[in-house]
C-alpha cells in the first residue's frame, strides 16, 4: 500500500476529521509500519502527544479492517470517540454506563428498582430471564451493543472488551486490535481475572469453602462443585419467569451466576497460576497472566497493534506475545523543553527519619518557590505523603489536596485556577493530561516501587525477579508524560528520591529512549526555564 520515497496524503484524506490537516512527524511511519509489516503483532513505542489516537483511527480507515480500540481510560476512550466520531467509529462501554429504562420511574420493572428511582443495565430484570420489550429495541445499553456489532470500528475499554466475549456473544470477527496504552493491558487482564466469592454467595448455593487455602484444594473442590451450582443457578432463574420474581430473588440470582462462572473459571485452572487469600471473602489473582491473553484479550484476531509511551519488550513478554514487530520512535519534542532531573535530596523509603523528612519538604518547597508563576503537580506516591505536605508546606496557600472521593473535582479545580496552583495527588500519573500552560512543571517525591508486602506483588515477584521494577518504570514515564502534549508544551520534572539514580541504572532496558534521553542528575535545583 506504500511505495519508497512517498508519503501519506494528509489525514483528511484517509479518512480522518476534516480538521486533521497534517499529520504530527513520526505518525505517518507509525500507519506505514503496521499497514506494510507482515507480523501479526506490531508494538509501537509512540511518544507522549505523538497522536497515537490519529495512528489507531488511520489503521483502521485507510485499510478496511474491521478495528476494535481498546482503552485503559474512560477519558481516553472519551476522547476517541468525540475525535473520530465523524469516520462513524461507534462507542461501547460496560452495562454500569447505560441506566435502565425498564427501572425507571413509570418502567415496566420500576417495582424492582433502587429507592432512587436510578439502576443501571447491570442489573436489569432481563438478566434473569424476564421478558423486556426494550431489549431488542429502546435499551441503551443492547442498542449500543447492536450498534457495535455492525460497526467497522469500535472504540471501547478493555474490561467491557473481555466482558463481551466472555458473558455474551461477543461482537463479531475483527480484522484489526489496538491495544491503546498496551503498557496496562496485562494488568488489565488480571483486573479482569482476578474474582471474589463471598461466604454469603457461597452459603446461597448451599456448598462452603475448603478450609484448605491451597490454589489445588480450591481447584478440585471447584470441579466438583461447579455442576450443583449450576443447577441450583437453573433453578433461581425457573422461579423467575414462573412470576415468582421479587427484588430479593433477583438479586440472589446474579450472585448466584456470578458466583457460578467464577467456579467454572477455577475449575480448569492450574494450581500454580493462581493467589488464593481468604480473610473472610475468599480472592482469587493471577499470578502470571501470559496464558490467559490470546483467549480473553486477543481472540485471535490476524492484526494485533501494540501502542504506547512506555511500551517496551518486557511488555511483550507479560503478554505472552512472541514476533513483535517494533517501530521506536524518538520524540519529536526538545530535551530542554521536557526535562527530567534528580535533584539530589535523600533516599525516601520506609527508613526514612525525621532529619530526612525535613530534608525532602524543605526541597520541595525550595521548588515551588521559585515557580509561583507557573502550575504545577507534586506527585507523592500516597495520600499520607501528601496531607505531610499540605500540613507542613509554606506554600499551603497554593496548594489543592483531594482524597479518594475528590479527584476529578479537585484536577477541575487545578485546570480554572491561575499560575502558582499546585496540585499534591498520589493518583494523577495516568489518566489525566495537563497541555499548555495547565502544568509546567512536575515533582515526583519517590520512585513509585510497587509494595512488595502485598501477596500478588510477592507472588508475581517470586516468579519474576523484574516484576516490580517494571511496574516502578511504568508508573514513573508514565508521570513524565501528563504535561507534555505537543510540540508547544513545556514542563520539567523534578524526581527528589535518591533511589533512582541506582533504579535506571538498573533497569535502563525498561525504559523508553525518548525519556532516558531527557534525564541527568543534579546535586542542585535547576532554575526554571524561561516562561514560553
Amino acid at each position: 500500500m506504500t511505495a519508497p520515497g512517498l508519503t501519506l496524503p494528509p489525514p483528511y484524506a484517509c479518512g480522518a476529521p476534516p480538521d486533521f490537516a497534517q499529520w504530527r512527524a513520526g505518525q505517518p511511519g507509525a500507519v506505514c509500519h503496521v499497514v506494510d509489516s507482515p507480523a501479526r503483532v506490531c508494538g509501537l513505542v509512540l511518544p507522549t502527544g505523538s497522536g497515537k489516537s490519529l495512528v489507531a483511527a488511520t489503521i483502521a480507515t485507510l485499510t478496511g479492517w474491521r478495528t476494535a480500540i481498546l482503552t485503559s481510560t474512560k477519558g481516553l476512550q472519551d476522547q476517541i470517540h468525540s475525535t473520530f466520531h465523524a469516520t462513524g467509529i461507534v462507542d461501547l462501554r460496560g452495562q454500569t454506563a447505560y441506566p435502565c429504562r425498564a427501572l425507571e420511574p413509570g418502567g415496566i420493572f420500576a417495582h424492582f428498582g433502587s429507592p432512587t428511582g436510578y439502576a443501571t443495565c447491570d442489573v436489569g430484570p432481563c438478566h434473569a430471564g424476564l421478558s423486556c420489550k426494550w431489549r431488542d429495541f429502546g435499551c441503551s445499553y443492547f442498542d449500543a451493543v447492536a450498534r457495535a456489532r455492525h460497526a467497522r470500528i469500535v472504540v471501547t475499554n478493555y474490561q467491557a472488551w473481555m466482558s463481551q466475549y466472555a458473558y455474551a456473544d461477543g461482537l463479531g470477527q475483527f480484522d484489526c486490535l489496538v491495544l491503546d496504552e498496551a503498557h496496562a493491558a496485562p494488568g488489565e487482564v488480571a483486573s479482569f481475572l482476578a474474582t471474589t466469592l463471598t461466604t454469603r454467595a457461597l452459603a446461597e448455593c448451599g456448598v462452603t469453602a475448603p478450609e484448605n487455602a491451597d490454589s489445588w484444594v480450591w481447584i478440585a473442590w471447584a470441579g466438583l462443585h461447579v455442576k450443583p451450582i449450576w443447577r441450583h443457578v437453573q433453578a433461581l432463574n425457573a422461579r423467575c419467569k414462573d412470576g415468582h420474581a421479587t427484588p430479593a430473588l433477583l438479586q440472589e440470582y446474579r450472585r448466584a451466576r456470578a458466583t457460578h462462572q467464577i467456579v467454572d473459571r477455577l475449575a480448569h485452572a492450574l494450581p500454580d497460576e493462581w493467589l488464593v487469600s481468604s480473610h473472610g471473602d475468599h480472592e482469587f489473582h493471577p499470578v502470571d497472566v501470559a496464558k490467559y491473553v490470546e483467549p480473553v484479550l486477543l481472540r485471535g484476531i490476524p492484526k494485533i497493534v501494540l501502542t504506547s509511551a512506555t511500551l517496551t519488550p518486557k511488555t511483550a513478554d507479560a503478554l505472552g506475545v512472541t514476533g513483535v514487530d517494533w517501530l521506536i520512535a524518538p520524540s519529536t519534542f526538545p530535551v530542554e523543553r521536557r526535562p527530567v532531573v534528580h535533584v539530589a535530596t535523600c533516599r525516601i523509603d520506609h527508613r526514612l527519619d525525621e532529619d530526612g523528612i525535613r530534608l525532602w519538604l524543605m526541597r520541595l518547597d525550595q521548588i515551588l518557590a521559585r515557580r509561583e508563576d507557573r502550575k504545577g503537580i507534586v506527585h507523592t506516591g500516597s495520600y499520607a505523603r501528601a496531607k505531610l505536605i499540605y500540613d507542613h508546606s509554606s506554600h499551603r496557600g497554593r496548594l489543592i489536596l483531594h482524597d479518594r472521593a475528590t479527584t476529578r473535582s479537585a484536577v477541575e479545580q487545578f485546570r480554572r485556577a491561575g499560575p502558582g496552583a499546585v496540585m499534591v495527588s498520589p493518583s494523577l500519573t495516568t489518566g489525566f493530561d495537563f497541555a499548555g500552560q495547565a502544568c509546567e512543571y512536575q515533582v515526583i517525591l519517590k520512585v513509585p516501587w510497587p509494595d512488595s508486602r502485598e501477596p500478588v506483588v510477592a507472588a508475581r515477584t517470586a516468579r519474576d525477579k523484574g516484576y516490580p521494577a517494571y511496574v516502578a518504570m511504568q508508573d514513573l514515564v508514565q508521570a513524565v508524560g501528563r504535561g507534555m502534549r505537543s510540540e508547544e508544551d513545556q514542563c520539567e520534572t523534578l524526581i527528589l528520591d535518591d533511589h533512582v539514580r541506582w533504579f535506571l541504572n538498573s533497569y535502563r532496558s525498561f525504559a523508553p529512549q525518548w525519556f532516558l534521553d531527557a534525564y541527568r542528575s543534579s546535586n542542585t535545583i535547576p532554575p526554571p526555564p524561561p516562561k514560553l
